[in-house]
């Protein structure tokens, strides 16, 4: 469990990039996350959970009961 910890970890860092295509030249926040404490933690529950449950999207859920249930499975 070792190779879960950040060695020297870091806020994440928010960055701004500017649609200048549409109009009113709208702001999209990007947030760097790769040096937060949580980061590898993540990434590892990330995998574990797609090793054990069979979603149908990678990256929705239908609701928090569906998601329950497939976590009791």
């Amino acid at each position: 469990m070792r190779h879960l910890i950040q060695k020297k970890p870091l806020p994440p860092f928010l960055n701004a990039q500017i649609k200048i295509h549409k109009p009113d030249n709208p702001i999209r926040p990007v947030v760097n996350n790769t040096k937060a404490p949580t980061y590898k933690i993540a990434i590892f529950l990330v995998n574990k959970l797609h090793e054990h449950l069979n979603l149908k999207y990678q990256y929705n859920v239908k609701d928090s009961t569906s998601l329950v249930n497939d976590l009791t499975k």
